[in-house]
C-alpha cells in the first residue's frame, strides 16, 4: 500500500531542488538561477509531496498580504503526473494557506496546464502573457 506525507519548509530543501530542477529545468528548458529559483525563496514556504518517501511533488507559498496567497513552482515528476497526485498537492497547498487566513489563491499558470488548474477549481482572470518564452495566465480561486 502506498503510504503518502507531506513535509512543509521555509526557503529551499534538496527535495525541493531536486524536483523543480528535474521539471523546470531539465525537462522545460527554464535557468535555474532568476526562473526557477529566485528572490523570494527565503521568505516562500515549500511543500514536499512524498510516496513511501520517495519525493514526487513540490510546490510553493508566498503570502502576498493579509488574506491572498500564491502558488506557484508546482512540479510534479513527469512519471507520476495523471495520477492525482497533482491534485494531491493542490489541496495540501490550499489548505495550508487557508489555515493562515487566506480567502482567495492566486496563480500563473503555463497555458498547456489550464485544464489542470480549471479541474482544481481556478478561474482564468487575465489573458495570456509570455514569461520566460512560456506562454502564461493568471488564475484565482475563492476559498473564504
Amino acid at each position: 500500500m502506498n503510504k503518502y506525507k507531506s513535509i512543509w519548509s521555509l526557503g529551499l530543501t534538496p527535495d525541493v531542488e531536486l524536483i523543480r530542477t528535474s521539471v523546470f529545468v531539465d525537462e522545460q528548458g527554464f535557468a535555474a538561477v532568476g526562473v526557477v529559483f529566485d528572490e523570494l525563496e527565503s521568505s516562500s514556504l515549500n511543500i514536499v509531496l512524498y510516496e513511501n518517501d520517495v519525493p514526487i511533488g513540490t510546490g510553493r507559498l508566498v503570502q502576498e498580504n493579509s488574506t491572498d496567497f500564491r502558488i506557484g513552482r508546482v512540479a510534479i515528476l513527469s512519471s507520476r503526473r495523471k495520477s492525482g497526485d497533482g491534485a494531491r498537492l493542490m489541496s495540501l497547498m490550499e489548505e495550508k494557506a487557508i489555515s493562515l487566513g487566506a480567502r482567495k489563491i492566486l496563480l500563473s499558470a503555463q497555458s498547456h496546464t489550464l485544464g489542470f488548474y480549471k479541474k482544481c477549481g481556478y478561474s482564468i482572470v487575465s489573458d495570456e502573457y509570455v514569461i520566460h518564452g512560456c506562454p502564461h495566465v493568471d488564475m484565482e480561486k475563492d476559498v473564504g
